[in-house]
């Protein structure tokens, strides 16, 4: 039925038009390859990005309940104008970067500890201001008791804003380990192609 070809029954016109296809294919397949790899580290570089934004919003979030703790220290020293600056700043930057979060697609636990966070500076956000109004009144006792009270609820939400800059740095570095992972295996396709 089909007749062997052989490459030496071709004429030169046959064979340069055989090998152009050849190389065409090639070039177009290690094209399609490279494309595609750049593709995939383009959408990773994205994620990394995203990834990086979430991490330095978690690292601001514990700097803005430093910030409110240093503002109820100052009104205990009686620098009410001072405190109520820095608390205002420390709870604008807490209360943008948690609607930021809260704004983005998140994982189980992401959303768990975001959640948290969200309730748990509520309450810090009642105890301190109670804190800072009891010392501008001269309740220094009072001022005294709710900044402890704060201080605790500070440092909760302290280690649960680094627990989420944790989680949210080994997913960056996983991000990283893939991208780095498809970077690789795309040169290794278009080198075995080339």
């Amino acid at each position: 039925m089909f007749n062997r070809v052989n490459i030496s029954d071709l004429g030169l016109q046959s064979k340069i038009t055989l090998a152009f296809v050849l190389v065409a294919l090639l070039v177009g397949v290690t094209g399609a390859v490279g494309y595609n790899g750049i593709g995939v580290v383009d959408k990773e570089a994205h994620v990394i990005t995203e990834d990086a934004d979430k991490v330095d919003k978690a690292t601001q979030m514990s700097l803005a309940v430093e910030k409110q703790q240093e503002a109820i220290l100052y009104a205990e020293l009686g620098n009410s104008e001072k405190a109520n600056e820095l608390y205002t700043e420390g709870n604008d930057i807490f209360v943008a970067d948690l609607e930021s979060f809260q704004s983005e697609e998140l994982s189980g636990e992401e959303s768990e500890l975001v959640s948290s966070l969200a309730s748990t500076h509520e309450e810090y956000n009642t105890v301190a201001t109670a804190a800072i109004e009891a010392a501008e009144s001269g309740n220094m006792e009072l001022a005294q008791e709710r900044a402890a009270e704060a201080e605790t609820l500070g440092n909760e939400l302290e280690a649960t804003a680094t627990e989420l800059h944790d989680t949210e740095k080994a997913h960056l570095e996983e991000q990283v380990a893939l991208a780095d992972e498809t970077t690789q295996s795309t040169q290794m396709e278009m080198l075995g192609l080339s």
